[in-house]
């Protein structure tokens, strides 16, 4: 390591040192703001995982005139999969259908009516980003438009609901993340601006003799970067031995991303590097 980066390193240590009570609020809190953004990330996630695959369920029914041969169902089935969106099609015959109703309410309709009333029908899943309720309408337009579609069922109102959960989670998390983004650069600033505000002086002496500002700034950058690293960190930690926690009670209740612990400590960095930055030129000519 050279004489310079030992300077710089140790300069940035010293740093801390000398402000302990503000470097420890700063780290404190930015370990708290983190963890807290760390949860709502982790549990919009899995909200967002539960979301995805309830759309992925979520199907249009289309009913078929039951006078329809079966070359004719399997032609009509190729013309479903035709329509822009549709990602699969599942016959359900008469039968098979009678078999589910049975299954589900437990009576037999067949005993009352003497005859199977329920129509055969296609089961129609969208892909992913056809779940959206303009999207799917457009793809229920071109279902009805087949020949030898009786009926189409489309719950629009329950593509509407889950379209507005998944939107508004994305909007929270995007504001959140904005708030909780500003509150620890503004932290890691001002603790930065405090420490260089009491050392002026000496900023002012080692531009005297010739120093340059970049090497003015270096000790303070890495006295940034380490405040955030160290908050980060300490977020991230929590967040996974609470996580662990819960997964040992419950083991399949939550979705666990790896970047929701690798996460913080990187941001934590970013945001240490830009603060010191913020903080250090108003000291500077830069």
């Amino acid at each position: 390591m050279s004489l310079n980066l030992q300077y710089i390193v140790k300069e940035g240590l010293l740093g801390l040192r000398r402000t302990r009570v503000a470097t420890f609020v700063t780290v404190s809190t930015v370990a708290v703001t983190f963890a807290i953004l760390g949860f709502f990330l982790l549990l919009t996630a899995n909200v967002g995982q539960f979301v995805g695959f309830f759309q992925e369920k979520m199907r249009i029914d289309v009913f078929i005139d039951n006078s329809l041969s079966g070359p004719s169902t399997r032609m009509l089935e190729q013309q479903l999969l035709q329509c822009p969106g549709v990602k699969s099609v599942d016959f359900i015959s008469s039968e098979k259908a009678m078999e589910l109703f049975k299954h589900d309410f437990g009576e037999d309709p067949m005993e009352i009516l003497g005859e199977n009333p329920l129509p055969s029908s296609f089961h129609v899943y969208l892909k992913e980003n056809y779940h959206s309720p303009k999207k799917a309408g457009h793809v229920v337009a071109c279902l009805k438009s087949k020949s030898g579609v009786d009926d189409v069922i489309y719950h629009g109102r329950l593509f509407h609901l889950m379209h507005q959960y998944r939107r508004g989670l994305f909007i929270g998390t995007f504001v959140l993340f904005i708030i909780i983004l500003m509150a620890a650069l503004f932290l890691v600033s001002n603790t930065l601006r405090l420490t260089i505000h009491a050392q002026k002086e000496k900023i002012a002496i080692m531009e005297l003799v010739g120093a340059t500002p970049a090497f003015i700034r270096r000790p303070y950058l890495i006295q940034g970067i380490l405040q955030g690293l160290m908050g980060g960190s300490i977020s991230a930690m929590f967040i996974w031995i609470t996580v662990s926690f819960i997964r040992v009670r419950f083991p399949t209740l939550l979705l666990v991303p790896f970047w929701v612990t690798v996460f913080p400590p990187a941001l934590g960095v970013i945001l240490g590097y830009i603060g010191s930055i913020l903080s250090i030129r108003r000291f500077l000519n830069t």
